[in-house]
């Protein structure tokens, strides 16, 4: 983990982000200090200073695990103001971050529970430092959709922190046109879309994702590459690929580094984000560093302009 960069490094400046999981943040210590505080005899400490995990399968295993040592509101806070440091440390000026509902309230965590410990974090990072963010709460795949329903309803309330809407969790067996209904819904209240798709899934969930749900950005998408069609699309509808370069390394979705760049050549809107740093010991800032090799610097100064300009602010 690398969260200071070097000053003269073209990327240690400001910057946003857009994929990054706020569970994601569950750095080994606050695990340990969460599962000492809830007794969790069932889940053991971390003992090393890297999460041990060979692909997605067990890494969700382990981030499974993680989330249910998120109970209380101090919880959720620490969580927060964990990541807040971190992207004070990588020049992060603004944040859309995500955020699981119904992994915490299918265990039985109120919703006001989660939202009380983020935004008070949020809260105190405007007062203290300037620092804002936005929230996406995503839909999980592999959940019963009655309790995405009643979690939408619910994060009405907090209309003013919430920018969009996300689907998440693994993408096999779930195409995003199970999930229609719901970005109708979304749509209808007024958020922005966005989707996981075509990090396992094929190129036809990115269509799915764009042409049924409405998305205006794609989570990972590395597998638009297996479709020119689909390339094109993109590219002239300037619909952004949020890539995280260290995640797709740790989980296996592509050896290839050179690929980032290929998207990009291929005139792709992309911006680099961090997906789960905590997990993959990467924010930001190292991601900037694993595919700077491939870029040049020119290229990268667009990447980073491209993070404010895929964001769903307007007051860049």
């Amino acid at each position: 983990m690398r969260p200071f960069p070097n000053p003269h490094e073209p990327w240690a400046q400001d910057k946003a982000e857009l994929h990054m999981h706020l569970e994601g943040c569950l750095e080994p210590d606050l695990w340990n200090k969460f599962q000492r505080k809830h007794s969790y005899l069932d889940i053991a400490p971390v003992t090393t200073v890297t999460y041990p995990f060979t692909d997605l399968s067990s890494f969700l295993a382990w981030r499974y695990q993680g989330d249910r040592l998120l109970n209380d509101e101090e919880d959720f806070f620490d969580l927060t103001w964990r990541y807040v440091q971190r992207a004070l440390d990588n020049h992060i000026v603004y944040a859309e971050l995500f955020f699981d509902p119904q992994a915490h309230t299918a265990r039985g965590v109120s919703l006001d529970t989660v939202m009380s410990g983020i935004i008070r974090a949020l809260r105190q990072a405007e007062q203290r430092y300037g620092w804002t963010a936005r929230l996406i709460p995503n839909i999980l795949r592999d959940h019963p959709l009655r309790t995405a329903e009643d979690d939408l309803a619910h994060l009405e309330a907090y209309g003013d922190w919430i920018v969009g809407v996300g689907l998440d969790s693994r993408e096999l067996p779930y195409p995003p046109r199970l999930f229609r209904h719901l970005f109708d819904q979304v749509r209808r209240k007024g958020w922005h879309v966005v989707a996981h798709a075509g990090e396992e899934g094929p190129a036809s969930y990115i269509w799915q994702a764009l042409d049924e749900l409405g998305a205006e950005r794609i989570d990972h998408g590395i597998h638009a590459m297996d479709d020119p069609v689909l390339m094109g699309r993109l590219k002239i509808d300037r619909i952004p690929l949020t890539i995280c370069p260290w995640s797709n390394k740790r989980l296996g979705v592509t050896t290839d580094l050179s690929i980032y760049y290929k998207l990009f050549h291929e005139g792709l809107v992309l911006t680099i984000n961090s997906d789960d740093p905590a997990y993959f010991s990467s924010y930001l800032n190292a991601n900037f560093e694993l595919i700077s090799p491939y870029f040049p610097p020119d290229a990268l100064q667009q990447l980073i302009k491209n993070s404010f300009v895929a964001s769903f602010r307007t007051d860049f």
